[in-house]
């Protein structure tokens, strides 16, 4: 297996010896004994069985944890030290005891089993230490059993870089798995993010959209890229920043702005009605992601919940077919407290038409807007804005901490 990389470390794949069988210690993975390799039989993660499952997603994230200090070290002289990328997080927190069987080396990291942090569309993400830094890194690991689909995301995940985005730092294989180790963002989630904030401010998310609005433009559509799963699991929280991650449906287009023929790809509540509601060919441009974003206000002005509290494909179709004879306006319900400049940037992006929706560049320059009427609402720029408390509480994220 070989690899081109041409902005991340990337360690080499597996060696064979003179008999043909696999040596590992080259690349810095060790063999396991039965009993190890029998609790570390992972697999690679299957497609959505239902659609209830992609409608209340599962987040695994969990409190970070220390590097087990007892781990042996992994021989490191054949290879670089590792460049120093961040800084060390979570320093004060307790050591948890691990068992031998938790903990699989790779390289020079120490991939923690145990602290399983999501899941992606080919493969598992765990919490993972460098061993000489000690710095904290998430380590997703893929089975090679789809080596086309892997490497698509991986040609994918390297090339996006920017402030508000998840980048890949770190890549290699081993003879079963490859590992893709990014940047770790230790505050979970979108969803966790705002299940721990006590009623956050409308200002304060308007703030958090417009930077996935400018991380999306600047890092994806600048590319000549579109994401197509777009949604609350796939943003990640870090210093109090959004960073968009898992780039496992994401692919390069010759032009992102035309409606071309491609493949079923996306998490069905948040695709558009160009993915989940047509027959026959499947023909969409970058405004799929536009209207996944909608779908993403949405969620973080109204309760986490999802448009019109759809539950099923069956409610998922009404909501087309509603959206496609009535409109938008006529089908999309809200909460009292959602503010109408926020409802309009929502009807806007969430129009069931591409050429109605609204593209990449007006949405960033419309929420900045937004966002300035919100820190000074006597700027006369904003004389057609509806008047609104730019620090209204929004009460359906008080939640019980546990």
């Amino acid at each position: 297996m070989s690899f081109n990389f041409g902005k991340i470390n990337y360690f080499g794949g597996s060696n064979k010896n003179k008999n043909g069988s696999n040596n590992n210690s080259q690349n810095g993975y060790q063999s396991n004994s039965p009993q190890q390799n029998q609790q570390q039989n992972y697999q690679q993660q299957q497609p959505e069985q239902n659609m209830q499952n992609q409608f209340s997603p599962n987040n695994n994230h969990q409190q970070p944890i220390q590097k087990p200090q007892q781990q042996e070290q992994v021989n490191n002289t054949s290879q670089p030290q590792i460049p120093i990328l961040a800084q060390y997080q979570q320093q004060n927190l307790a050591l948890q005891q691990q068992q031998p069987q938790t903990i699989k080396q790779f390289q020079n990291f120490s991939i923690i089993l145990s602290r399983l942090l999501g899941k992606g569309q080919y493969g598992e993400v765990y919490l993972c230490f460098d061993n000489i830094t000690n710095h904290q890194f998430a380590c997703k690991m893929i089975a090679i059993n789809n080596q086309e689909d892997v490497l698509k995301e991986l040609q994918v995940a390297q090339e996006i870089r920017g402030e508000f985005i998840c980048e890949l730092k770190y890549a290699g294989a081993s003879a079963n798995f490859l590992y893709l180790i990014s940047e770790y963002c230790p505050e979970g989630t979108l969803k966790d993010y705002f299940k721990k904030e006590i009623s956050p401010s409308i200002n304060d998310i308007m703030r958090i959209f417009l930077q996935i609005v400018k991380g999306y433009r600047q890092s994806i559509y600048s590319k000549g890229c579109i994401h197509r799963d777009i949604k609350l699991d796939n943003i990640l929280m870090k210093d109090g920043k959004p960073k968009i991650c898992d780039f496992g449906f994401g692919k390069f287009l010759d032009d992102v702005n035309a409606q071309i023929n491609q493949s079923y790809k996306c998490t069905p509540l948040y695709g558009s009605p160009q993915i989940t509601h047509v027959q026959g060919v499947i023909k969409y441009s970058y405004k799929a992601d536009i209207y996944s974003l909608g779908v993403l206000l949405y969620q973080m002005t109204n309760k986490l919940n999802n448009p019109n509290l759809m539950k099923n494909t069956n409610d998922l179709k009404k909501f087309h077919e509603s959206n496609q004879k009535l409109g938008i306006r006529n089908t999309l319900q809200f909460y009292e407290f959602v503010d109408p400049n926020i409802k309009e940037i929502i009807y806007k992006m969430m129009e069931y038409t591409e050429e109605a929706r609204i593209s990449i560049d007006d949405l960033e320059k419309r929420v900045e807007q937004i966002c300035r009427y919100l820190r000074n609402p006597t700027q006369t720029e904003f004389q057609g804005f509806s008047k609104f408390n730019s620090q209204q509480k929004i009460e359906c994220f008080s939640y019980t901490k546990s």
